[in-house]
């Protein structure tokens, strides 16, 4: 009996050190994985208010110089370049990228045009890692602040969207004859040197008038030039 006892208590001290030898070797990598997933995961750097101002200002003369069709007007015939003379509505909310749950972090509605699936074939040349701290970082909606350029004007994303959804295109220009649709954008958000930036801009103007781009975008001293400009879709 005493012989018996003594060889489980050999067998319980094995299995003990056993065990410590294990966690010696299995905690160190597993702290290793989990140090290099939270390495990985998004910490996107959103833009400051100054800076999305000054970001939306040279991308509202893009749009406005390259992506606006001309509209058919109530009465049928078109009026080439019309659009550019109007002013554009700016949403005064920024847009949700959602990914499978569907719906923003807060419960927003996403933007209908593009999630995070969308932007995985985007070209190669705009980073990764700040494609995914765009997605990131735009799982809810932000105030957009006012670029303070004249050719835009502050609308609430609210009413234009039940506007839209009551009548559609023909309502909204009946409602607003000079306005040449609207703009609605992500927070803008920057790398690690706050060199670059990355943003999603939605352009509207009519049921078959309308793109969104990716804009991938370098500072310039003060000011911010496009890099290179990916189109997500068209209308």
């Amino acid at each position: 009996m005493a012989q018996t006892i003594k060889w489980l208590r050999v067998a319980a001290i094995a299995a003990l050190l056993g065990c410590t030898a294990i966690a010696w070797l299995v905690v160190p990598i597993v702290v290793s994985v989990y140090r290099a997933n939270v390495e990985d995961a998004a910490s996107p750097t959103i833009a400051s208010d100054d800076e999305q101002q000054k970001i939306l200002r040279t991308l509202i003369e893009t749009i406005k110089d390259e992506d606006i069709s001309p509209l058919p007007h109530p009465g049928g015939d078109h009026e080439v370049g019309s659009q550019q003379k109007k002013p554009l509505f700016l949403f005064d909310r920024s847009v949700v990228i959602c990914g499978t749950a569907g719906r923003g972090s807060r419960g927003e509605e996403c933007s209908k045009e593009v999630d995070d699936s969308a932007l995985v074939l985007v070209d190669n040349r705009i980073p990764k890692a700040l494609i995914r701290d765009l997605v990131a970082g735009n799982a809810r909606a932000y105030a957009m602040p006012d670029p303070g350029a004249g050719t835009v004007v502050m609308a609430k994303r609210k009413e234009i969207e039940e506007v839209l959804a009551a009548g559609g295109w023909k309502r909204f220009y009946e409602l607003f004859q000079h306005s040449g649709g609207f703009v609605s954008a992500t927070r803008t958000v920057l790398s690690p040197d706050g060199t670059y930036a990355l943003i999603y801009v939605e352009y509207g103007c009519g049921a078959v008038c309308g793109s969104g781009r990716l804009y991938y975008m370098t500072r310039k001293d003060s000011s911010w030039k496009i890099e290179q400009s990916y189109r997500i879709w068209d209308s």
